[in-house]
């Protein structure tokens, strides 16, 4: 195996167990849900629950010092719109709160996703 690979292979893993997790939230509640809501909105549901649940985990992980979840990932979950759901696990679990690039990010994602919202 190459260094290469052993060094993304964390944020491969990770990406795809989000993918993964975004793509059950999302079938069951856009298909097999009583009630109907929209593609948008559960799709904020989805990202949202995920970006919670990655920040517990990797919370978890840290204090079991195991393979941690890769900061790009949570960048990544918190930028397709699951800043709500980051910066309630930045919280709740009392993760990443000391750094900044995490703020920035979840403010931008907030930012960004109000102007998807005001342009649909």
């Amino acid at each position: 195996m190459s260094q290469d690979f052993k060094r993304r292979s964390p944020v491969l893993y990770f990406s795809l167990v989000a993918a993964v997790v975004i793509a059950l939230l999302f079938y069951y509640l856009y298909f097999e849900a009583e009630f109907q809501i929209s593609l948008y909105a559960c799709w904020l549901m989805c990202i949202n629950i995920a970006a919670f649940i990655f920040y517990g985990y990797d919370k978890f992980l840290s204090l079991k010092n195991f393979w941690r979840v890769p900061e790009l990932v949570l960048h990544l979950l918190a930028l397709a719109g699951g800043f709500v759901g980051a910066f309630c696990g930045m919280k709740i679990f009392r993760h990443k709160t000391r750094k900044f690039i995490f703020i920035f990010i979840i403010i931008f994602a907030a930012l960004i996703q109000v102007l998807i919202y005001y342009y649909i």
